[in-house]
């Protein structure tokens, strides 16, 4: 995965990660709003609708954590890759931001539904974290910079196939956003599928971290004359030097 493709997915790699924890627990779960819920159960299931079903999304946009913003975080970052010849840092750089999630068990029957619901707050009181992996960095899938100097003989951004970089796991807290467990099956009446049950509650991770990278230059490109100076020239005589 080249590093424009890391830096777009910078909050699908959360939505991913959410999913993938709940299925630890119950396999059928979706990343989907309820209007598309029903459809991606569908496409995966000969165009019927598979329940129970756990459905995860972000009700609504994201906010910077103003009281965790960085300066040298994500003004400078953290250096990952070096250029052959020392030339060229490739940086990571990150903001601090509050991701909202809602989730959602739907179901045909409110004992099982309920069931379900028990099992999941227990489970993210016991694992209350986010493990977040961002792909590993490989120099030959970077696009070609928009310089010739920072271009290396395999016209990739100066940086050999050796330096790929592999990142550590980033993990997150997450906390329930309040104590409200939202009953909402009095509204969920299909024409399609009958009554169904539906019960939600909403999590917030409030450390998450946006993810860009940037390469900064650590030479100026300079014409240099260099010319040999004798040291008597420039003030270095020893004190004993000179007549007597």
């Amino acid at each position: 995965m080249g590093i424009d493709s890391v830096d777009r997915k910078a909050l699908k790699l959360y939505d991913e990660a959410m999913v993938e924890k709940i299925k630890k627990v119950f396999s059928n779960t979706y990343y989907a709003p309820p209007d598309k819920l029903f459809l991606y159960s569908g496409e995966d299931n000969d165009g019927l609708l598979k329940l129970p079903i756990i459905g995860i999304h972000r009700p609504g946009g994201f906010s910077i954590n103003r009281n965790l913003v960085n300066y040298s975080e994500y003004m400078r970052g953290k250096r990952v890759k070096v250029a052959d010849d020392q030339t060229l840092y490739r940086y990571m750089r990150s903001l601090p931001v509050t991701i909202p999630y809602r989730i959602e068990v739907w179901g045909e029957e409110d004992n099982t539904v309920t069931q379900i619901l028990k099992e999941l707050i227990f489970f993210f009181h016991y694992e209350p974290t986010l493990i977040i992996s961002i792909p590993e960095l490989k120099n030959d899938e970077a696009e070609e910079p928009s310089t010739e100097k920072a271009r290396g003989v395999d016209g990739l951004a100066g940086y050999s196939p050796e330096q790929d970089y592999k990142f550590e796991d980033f993990v997150f807290d997450i906390f329930f956003e309040s104590d409200d467990i939202n009953d909402d099956s009095d509204v969920m009446d299909f024409e399609d599928y009958g009554r169904l049950y539906r019960y939600t509650f909403d999590l917030v991770v409030p450390d998450a971290r946006l993810f860009t990278f940037a390469d900064m230059y650590t030479v100026l490109d300079v014409d240099v004359t260099y010319k040999l100076v004798e040291p008597r020239n420039l003030g270095f005589v020893d004190e004993g030097e000179g007549d007597v």
